[in-house]
């Protein structure tokens, strides 16, 4: 009986879920169900401390939530492309904390948990815009002046110019263009999938986070 009761839970979670990305239920509530769904380990109705997984779902969700905010006035393959640069910062940065203090208890919680950490990253929000800004720059420059010369270097300040076809030429540029639009994603994707882990252990632990250490 308690097996079929879990099934049940699963299956309403998931019909939850499904139901909130088709009827286009709100941003909060999808990520909530996102949660419940798949992330946070429960035991007897009670939300204890998210695993990894769970941090990994919420970090790629509000990173990749995150970019298409800012990105909003991008449109195509631009667009597309800062999200899949967005979902692969917060891939990597979701569960840092996790690896700078290793997760055995929430008494693991330091520097890198607390609530200093957060903010010192939240205020570099204007910087963040700002590089974010530079590779979008540099990806409209490689759009408006394809590459003619590849640079090869031979030594020490010294490079060697090859001629490109202007095929070729394009091909590379188009390539660099869309690395830059992928590093624009990267950087908003990683500082909201590392805050996003802090924010995710604060509301499924009793626990509150440190100020700026452990005990303290």
């Amino acid at each position: 009986m308690a097996h079929q009761n879990k099934i049940r839970k699963r299956k309403s979670s998931r019909d939850s879920f499904t139901l909130a990305v088709a009827h286009g239920h709100s941003n909060i509530f999808v990520l909530l169900s996102i949660i419940r769904l798949a992330t946070v380990k429960r035991s007897g109705g009670e939300v204890k401390m998210a695993d990894s997984k769970a941090h990994t779902y919420f970090a790629v969700a509000t990173g990749v939530g995150m970019t298409a905010y800012v990105a909003k006035e991008q449109t195509g393959l631009d667009f597309w492309l800062q999200l899949l640069g967005a979902a692969i910062g917060a891939r990597c940065a979701g569960n840092l904390p996790d690896i700078f203090e290793p997760a055995v208890s929430s008494y693991h919680w330091g520097t890198f948990h607390s609530v200093g950490m957060g903010g010192t990253i939240t205020a570099q929000a204007n910087r963040i815009s700002d590089f974010r800004k530079f590779c979008q720059t540099q990806a409209d420059q490689c759009k408006d002046n394809p590459k003619r010369f590849l640079m090869i270097p031979v030594a020490e300040g010294i490079s060697f110019p090859i001629e490109l076809d202007g095929a070729i030429g394009k091909v590379l540029s188009f390539i660099e263009r869309c690395l830059w639009l992928i590093l624009s994603g990267f950087v908003v994707g990683a500082a909201t999938g590392y805050v996003s882990h802090l924010a995710l252990d604060a509301v499924t632990c009793k626990r509150s986070l440190p100020l700026l250490t452990r005990g303290f």
